[in-house]
Order: structure tokens, then C-alpha cells, then sequence
């Protein structure tokens, strides 16, 4: 909805896209309510529920993940250690830091679409394990890093888009779109920390990078 009403250009004051994520459903409704009525869209509040719900990990099931990997490992705030082996937290950076072509509309996600059975979960697995980590290199080319979905996030909305008949690829594609936009004219943060009561047990092995979730938050580290 954020991206429908941007596109008709009625959303110039809403915030920016990885801003306006970081929202629960109820305030993302009233921060567009304003705005899809401009445009003849009736915008439904959710029901606000009284049950405590409970936020559960996901992180992906292949055997190359595992809290194994990382049980040789020690961090000192933005640094993770494993053996000789150093990962530096990778946050967001400043577009002087970028190179230039990366917000050009040249630049795309680029995700491969899902041609398998919904039903094969290891081809399920492997086309997720090998889609969110293009996803991650995409973000930090962008200087996004500090802003990422984690995988539990990544593969919900595999599930719910394609449940809905929504093509997964052809989404992120305009997400990206409307990233690479807001990039080129607000500044984002780029001091990053991590919080102290984020753990080893928190954080997986990806190919070379080190992922850690925690609450809300996706945490990337890079080896060095």
C-alpha cells in the first residue's frame, strides 16, 4: 500500500519506506489512512488484539546453519571473532560512501523468480537460502545494511505473497525501487551499535557473513 500510493504521487510526506517498515500494522495504517483516501482507496484499520502474541525465530533449516558454527566465536561490540576469522558489523552508509551507479534505476534486485512446487520444501529452502542472501548484498550495496529483514521475516513473506498470489520477485524489485528513491534525498543514520544483550546463540553463519536477530532487529556482520 506505502508503494501504491507513493507511485501516485500522493505520499510525498510520508516517511521514508525503511522508516515507515519499522512501524506495527496499526500505525502504518493511520500514517496512509490520509493518504489512500486521496486516491479513493477505503483503508481498514487492523483490530487491535488483546492476546499477547509471541515473536518466534525463524532462521533457515539447511545444514549449513546452525548455532554450531558460531560456538568458537566471541564478540567485542561491533567486532565478532571466530578463530583467526574477524566479522564487522555492516550498518548503513552514506551515499559519498556508495558507488555511484548503485541508486540508478540500472541497478535492480534482481531476485530470481520461484518456478518449483510450493509443496517442495527443500527446493523451498534452497531458492529462500539463496534468494535472502542476494537480498543482503543488495542492501548493503545500497548502504542499507543496518536495515535489513531477517530471515524469518524473508520467508513469511515468501509464504503470505505467494498465498496471495503476489509475485515475490516482481515486490522486492519495487521495493528496492522506492529504496534506491529515498536513499537519493534523506540521509539515513549511519552509527550503528549493537546491543548488549544480543548473544552468540542470536546469530548464524551465512556463506561470509555472520547474521544475528534480536527483537525487531537484524544485525549483519561482514568478514573481513
Amino acid at each position: 500500500m506505502n508503494c501504491e500510493v507513493q507511485a501516485r504521487g500522493k505520499g510525498k510526506n510520508l516517511p521514508a519506506f525503511y522508516d515507515f517498515r519499522r512501524n506495527d500494522e496499526k500505525v502504518q495504517a493511520l500514517l496512509l489512512k490520509r493518504f489512500a483516501s486521496r486516491i479513493g482507496i477505503a483503508l481498514k484499520m487492523p483490530k487491535t488484539s488483546s492476546r499477547k502474541v509471541n515473536v518466534i525465530k525463524s532462521v533457515p533449516s539447511f545444514n549449513v546453519i546452525s548455532h554450531d558454527s558460531v560456538s568458537n566465536c566471541e564478540r567485542k561490540k561491533r567486532l565478532i571473532r571466530c578463530g583467526k576469522k574477524n566479522y564487522r558489523l555492516a550498518g548503513n552508509r552514506s551515499n559519498k560512501q556508495l558507488k555511484p551507479e548503485v541508486l540508478t534505476a540500472n541497478n535492480r534486485m534482481g531476485l530470481p523468480s520461484y518456478r518449483g512446487s510450493l509443496s517442495d520444501a527443500q527446493a523451498v529452502d534452497e531458492y529462500l537460502r539463496e534468494s535472502y542472501q542476494h537480498y543482503l548484498f543488495k542492501m548493503l550495496e545500497i548502504g542499507l545494511g543496518g536495515v535489513t529483514l531477517s530471515y524469518g521475516k524473508f520467508a513469511y513473506l515468501f509464504n503470505d505473497l505467494n498465498s496471495k498470489g503476489v509475485g515475490f520477485s516482481e515486490r522486492f524489485e519495487t521495493i528496492f525501487t522506492y529504496l534506491k528513491l529515498d536513499k537519493q534525498k534523506i540521509a539515513v543514520p549511519v552509527k550503528s551499535t549493537v546491543p548488549a544483550e544480543l548473544a552468540l546463540d542470536d546469530c548464524y553463519r551465512l556463506d561470509n557473513l555472520l547474521l544475528c536477530w534480536l527483537g525487531m532487529d537484524n544485525f549483519i556482520f561482514v568478514s573481513e
